[in-house]
């Protein structure tokens, strides 16, 4: 590619450049997105959440502020492809609005279930808890995005999986991934984790950046 830009140039045919030579575009590559723009940072979001561009108005969703190898690097929660000339603070906002504009990374997706499973649940007290209290049964990892009250049953959009208790012990090998789940809603935006999933799951990220 770079020798036929040379030629179609007249470099190849000894023509010196001129401050006005215009080379094509080069095709996306990994080296090109760690040279892109800052990262865009969601506003409210209760933990770091940034949009990197890919292209004009392709962006990479992510937990991290560095930019992600390539567009399918484990990292990359998923991909937004906007409609919009407006400003960057309207981004999160049309990719909320327009879900279905936002492709979740099936590679993320495995890297999340695998750390909350053989990491999150284990340690979560909170799940520990309810399982000594219930005996047995079954218990969801949920997205708090959507706040619940005592006893009520999360939405399938917002249940990571579920993961059974017995005898009062939680089973994390009994950890079930629920396909339903959506990276972000329009009603209560891009997903969430726990404040300590956040960071195991960060750390994960980082690994495979």
């Amino acid at each position: 590619m770079i020798r036929s830009a040379y030629l179609r140039t007249g470099l190849g045919r000894g023509v010196a450049p001129s401050a006005t030579t215009q080379l094509p575009l080069r095709a996306f590559s990994c080296s090109a997105l760690r040279r892109a723009p800052s990262p865009i940072q969601h506003p409210t979001h209760p933990h770091p959440l940034f949009l990197h561009p890919i292209s004009s108005n392709i962006y990479a969703v992510s937990l991290l502020s560095a930019a992600p190898s390539s567009p399918t690097a484990a990292s990359v929660v998923a991909t937004f492809q906007s409609r919009s000339a407006g400003t960057d603070a309207d981004l999160f906002d049309e990719a909320q609005s327009n879900p279905d504009r936002v492709s979740a990374n099936k590679a993320f997706l495995t890297l999340l279930h695998a750390t909350l499973k053989d990491v999150c649940v284990p340690q979560d007290g909170l799940m520990q808890y309810e399982a000594a209290l219930r005996k047995s049964g079954w218990i969801h990892a949920s997205d708090p995005r959507h706040p619940l009250m005592p006893g009520r049953i999360p939405t399938p959009e917002n249940i990571f999986a579920t993961v059974a208790f017995t005898e009062g012990e939680l089973r994390p090998e009994s950890y079930e991934a629920n396909d339903t789940y959506r990276i972000v809603t329009a009603e209560e935006g891009f997903m969430q984790l726990r404040p300590h999933w956040h960071d195991f799951v960060c750390k994960a990220c980082e690994a495979v950046n």
